[in-house]
């Protein structure tokens, strides 16, 4: 990624995200200074959506209104201001910090860092159940002498403990010798407002875009060899991160599952539903306990000369049931080998059916519950909990209905199937 010229915003620069003048009916909504800057009023930009991006690709110029090298909020190409007196003292201390500039070949440029991602002005972390944390600052690229992407940087209020967590977990995998190589280097600083992470950019092709390519050994071969790759994570990182294990003991699997039960009884699910559903996870008894990436999908998952490279832990340990990443996994791999568009039914109806690819799916499925020990129930409960999980942690977030919805049916699904068949683990995972 090259640098970029300033771009005019698509409302014509009347919106406070772009310049002085007043808000443009177009674009209402409020403003704050951004997180960068110091430089006040003729800084200050809009904390919602720029019009720019509602409407379409093209982004802006903030020319207009004194605001000399901003683009509109949430424009991913728009360049900070280039002279450092403009930059954020507190963020500036947090990258010295990090020793950033010693390992440039010069000395940084603030032209030359791009805004990837804002969310307006650092905000005090807000609680969202548990560890949600919602306006959680913004992300930049620092590029290199050669325009080329350098550093990938993280910046969030000292609050939010997602990015502390994610930057212990990389900071251990760039310790262990073992598993140094699979995430990004990253150094992290923190003052009593801000903390910032940054990691070392790594090039390489996103596995999200290789999957629906893939010819079907292939796709197998790839599930497998990044299914290896993120066990042997969860397997040495209760050694190396001791503090992120919830306790000492075995997971007990309908315990966990029981708040997300309890939060579908007030999404709709009728008590036939919770009773199945409750009655096939206790089948599964107590699981040993493993840290799991808690995001593991092909959009965090990068390959880079000639291995694989797992990316975004802040989810890290969150969950701590074993083969509850390979049915994540398996599932967002299914679903972008087969769009909605294609698909019939949702997730379940694909996974039990009779194609090539279904096959592939529950083999996976089985030959990691395997690797991990697990028997046909125990496998089946997991698939089941992740289902529950995600639905609720989705609810629970505010998200809108329409997000949330389609999962809450595929939990239905599952439990009606519970209902009507005795041998849902053969239907579901070919386990005979």
């Amino acid at each position: 990624m090259g640098r970029t010229a300033p771009i005019a915003c698509r409302c014509g620069g009347r919106c406070g995200g772009c310049s002085r003048r007043p808000v443009s009916p177009e674009c209402r909504r409020s403003t704050s200074i951004h997180p960068i800057t110091t430089r006040g009023a003729s800084f200050r930009r809009g904390v919602a959506q720029c019009w720019c991006t509602r409407g379409g690709s093209q982004r802006g110029s903030a020319s207009g209104g004194g605001s000399r090298g901003w683009g509109c909020t949430r424009c991913c190409t728009a360049p900070i201001c280039s002279s450092p007196t403009h930059v954020n003292p507190k963020l500036r201390q947090l990258l010295a910090a990090c020793s950033v500039e010693g390992d440039l070949v010069r000395p940084i440029r603030w032209s030359e860092a791009l805004i990837l991602q804002n969310y307006g002005a650092i905000p005090p972390a807000v609680g969202k159940h548990g560890f949600y944390v919602w306006n959680r600052g913004f992300n930049l690229l620092l590029l290199g002498r050669r325009g080329e992407p350098r550093y990938f940087c993280k910046c969030r209020p000292a609050a939010d403990q997602n990015l502390g967590r994610e930057t212990a977990v990389l900071r251990a995998l760039n310790r262990d010798p073992e598993l140094s190589g699979v995430a990004p280097r990253t150094r992290g600083a923190r003052s009593e407002e801000l903390q910032l992470q940054v990691s070392e950019f790594v090039p390489g092709r996103p596995y999200a875009f290789s999957v629906p390519r893939l010819g079907e050994s292939q796709w197998a071969a790839s599930m497998r060899d990044i299914l290896t790759v993120a066990r042997r994570v969860s397997t040495r990182a209760a050694a190396l991160l001791p503090d992120f294990l919830a306790g000492p003991g075995p997971v007990v699997l309908h315990e966990v599952a029981a708040p997300c039960l309890t939060e579908l009884a007030s999404a709709g699910l009728g008590e036939d539903q919770l009773r199945a559903l409750d009655a096939a996870i206790r089948r599964a008894g107590t699981l040993p306990r493993l840290l799991q990436h808690g995001d593991l999908w092909p959009a965090n998952i990068l390959w880079h000369q000639g291995s694989w490279r797992l990316l975004d832990f802040e989810s890290f340990g969150r969950v701590q049931v074993p083969l509850y990443d390979v049915h994540h996994f398996v599932r967002t791999c299914g679903s972008l080998r087969r769009p909605r568009s294609e698909a019939t039914g949702g997730w379940l109806d694909r996974l039990a059916s009779r194609d090539r690819e279904a096959a592939l799916c529950r083999e996976t499925i089985r030959r990691e519950a395997g690797e991990l020990g697990l028997n046909a129930a125990q496998a089946l409960g997991v698939l089941l909990y992740y289902l529950v999980d995600i639905t609720a942690q989705f609810r629970l977030r505010g998200v809108p209905r329409s997000f949330w919805g389609p999962l809450a049916l595929e939990v239905q699904r599952a439990a009606d199937t519970l209902n009507a068949s005795a041998r849902v683990e053969e239907v579901l995972l070919g386990w005979p």
